[in-house]
């Protein structure tokens, strides 16, 4: 068995905020996935909700022009910059992310645990 892993950051930014997506020294960032919209009631917290089955998906495409394979970048959640996919409701701009290495190598560690072999990247 493989195990491979990879530690996923998020970042939340509401309607109206900065939201800053950054990697330590030598390492640049890969968007996983995107959202400019509310998918919950709980975060960013608003009386002016009328669902919470909003999906913008432009978000993802933006998110990557301004931040993939750069160490930082900073996003304004408004629909300005993204988009308006649900009038009436106040949203949020939520992006998961990881960090890759800038240079092409990478190291690659190997042990056994309890008979199963182990890399890290």
């Amino acid at each position: 068995m493989l195990f491979l892993f990879r530690i996923v950051s998020t970042i939340i930014a509401c309607e109206g905020n900065y939201g800053h997506v950054k990697c330590r020294p030598g390492y640049v960032i890969k968007v996983l996935s995107a959202n400019y919209g509310r998918t919950s009631r709980k975060i960013c917290r608003s009386k002016s909700v009328r669902t919470t089955k909003c999906i913008n998906k432009g978000t993802l495409g933006k998110v990557k022009q301004l931040c993939q394979n750069r160490r930082r970048c900073r996003l304004l959640a408004t629909s300005r910059v993204f988009g308006n996919a649900c009038k009436g409701t106040k949203k949020y701009l939520s992006v998961f992310y990881t960090c890759r290495p800038k240079r092409k190598f990478f190291f690659l560690f190997h042990f056994q645990n309890k008979g199963q072999n182990v890399f890290f990247l």
